[in-house]
């Protein structure tokens, strides 16, 4: 008696899949529910599915990045892995279910827990991809934007705190002195601690201890307290390759 080739397909079952998602994040779901459609020659349901996955992942791990750590750090890992696990199963069993579980007729169409395996660490490891793409490229410094220049270079600042008139000072003070420029954006911040502004900016780790940048923040500081007919003292943040921070202060008095 001859085998019929559908015959040994093998599919990812229900638990399969939800375990896989449990360790290896909702891509590793989109990944193997991608594959079950693409064994039952569903194309256009398979990539269906890995679109709704990169945009389900992007916006979750967007948002893990950007919740406030005031927050975040309240709420339990586990929490994050049984909601998106539970939007998997709800999403699975709602819509696909109907369409793989009748495949599924004995082990021998069930495929390795090895495989689950596989694909639970390629997801885990696209995960962390887009929570470091996310965290590389989310700014260091909070509050509402205002943008600058052909290339949006940014003020963040406190609405409460500081009105538009020094924002529009400070942008145009910092594009005078070509901190802003039309080659590379870059983000500072202005803040008011008591009756003094200070503006942090970030300069790269070899400009940290030289002179003539030294003399040139003198000369930005006492330009921008002029201008703001206030103290101003100015945070300078350098980063080396690993993320350790340095940082310099330019006041009045040195």
């Amino acid at each position: 008696m001859t085998t019929k080739p559908n015959d040994m397909k093998k599919y990812f079952t229900e638990k399969q899949i939800y375990l896989g998602t449990f360790f290896g994040g909702p891509i590793s779901a989109g990944l193997l529910i991608y594959k079950n459609f693409k064994t039952i020659e569903e194309d256009s349901k398979a990539i269906m599915t890995l679109i709704i996955t990169l945009i389900f992942s992007a916006l979750l791990f967007w948002g893990l990045v950007n919740i406030p750590d005031s927050i975040s750090n309240k709420i339990p890992d586990i929490v994050f892995t049984t909601f998106y696990t539970a939007v998997v199963y709800l999403v699975y069993h709602s819509y696909f279910a109907r369409l793989i579980n009748p495949k599924i007729e004995s082990n021998e169409h069930k495929a390795s827990n090895w495989i689950v395996a596989g694909y639970s660490l390629l997801g885990l490891a696209g995960s962390l991809a887009l929570i470091f793409w996310f965290g590389y490229n989310q700014s260091i410094f909070t509050g509402d934007i205002a943008y600058f220049g052909k290339i949006q270079d940014e003020v963040y600042y406190n609405p409460e705190t500081i009105d538009t008139e020094v924002v529009n000072t400070i942008g145009h003070i910092l594009t005078k002195y070509e901190y802003f420029n039309d080659e590379t954006q870059v983000s500072v911040q202005i803040e008011k601690i008591d009756r003094t502004y200070v503006l942090s900016l970030i300069i790269g780790i070899e400009y940290i201890n030289n002179q003539e940048i030294i003399n040139f923040l003198h000369v930005l500081r006492d330009d921008l307290s002029k201008q703001l007919n206030g103290e101003v003292k100015i945070v300078v943040l350098a980063f080396d390759k690993t993320g350790n921070e340095q940082t310099m202060e330019i006041t009045k008095n040195q």
